[in-house]
Order: structure tokens, then C-alpha cells, then sequence
């Protein structure tokens, strides 16, 4: 038998030529309607104090492990085991169904 503690910290992206994006709920979009109070604006990460990553960094992720071997017969083992395991649920993965993959380019000449 065994058991175990796991501690699972998934640090977040950021990108060295600052062009991820993130949603700003505070700012005024550039666009307005007449009577209506309208917030949030698309913007990139690290501007009007928002963090230079694309989501926030989780430390708290502890995941308790069990697991077992029984020798049933001299060539026969039974394994099992048992855990906590925790996914990345805010986009942190690869791909571009990701949050803050940069969908908020720059246009360059070459």
C-alpha cells in the first residue's frame, strides 16, 4: 500500500512580446449607445493594471493518492490506486478554444 500527498500548481502564460489578451470589465469600450452604461473592453494583458498573465495563478491544489499491489498468484498481480487530480478549467491549455490566446494582434510590416 501506499498514500500520498500531491501538490499541483499550474503556473499561468504570459507572453514575452506582451500580446495576450485579456478582458477588462472597468474600461469603457470605444463604442457607446445613448442611455446605456455599457463596461468591459478587450485589451492586452498587463495594461490599466491588469496582470501580465491569462489567468490566475492557483496554489492551492493538494490531491491525496492511494494505491495498492497484491500478489494473487506467483504470476499474477492486482494493482490498483485512487486520487484527486485536478484539470485546467480556466483555459490555461494549449490550442485556440484558450483563454488568452492572442486573438488581440498587432499589425506588422515587413
Amino acid at each position: 500500500m501506499n498514500l500520498g500527498l500531491r501538490w499541483e500548481m499550474e503556473t499561468p502564460r504570459t507572453d514575452r512580446f506582451n500580446q495576450l489578451t485579456n478582458f477588462d470589465f472597468g474600461a469603457k469600450p470605444p463604442l457607446n449607445a445613448p442611455n446605456l452604461n455599457l463596461r468591459g473592453v478587450l485589451t492586452f494583458a498587463g495594461v490599466n493594471g491588469l496582470p501580465r498573465t491569462n489567468t490566475v495563478f492557483d496554489k492551492n491544489n493538494f490531491a491525496p493518492r492511494f494505491g495498492f499491489a497484491y500478489q494473487v498468484a506467483p504470476k499474477t498481480v492486482m494493482r490498483g490506486g485512487s486520487g484527486i487530480f485536478y484539470s485546467s478549467i480556466t483555459g490555461i491549455g494549449s490550442g485556440p478554444g484558450s483563454f488568452g490566446v492572442r486573438d488581440f494582434r498587432l499589425k506588422r510590416r515587413w
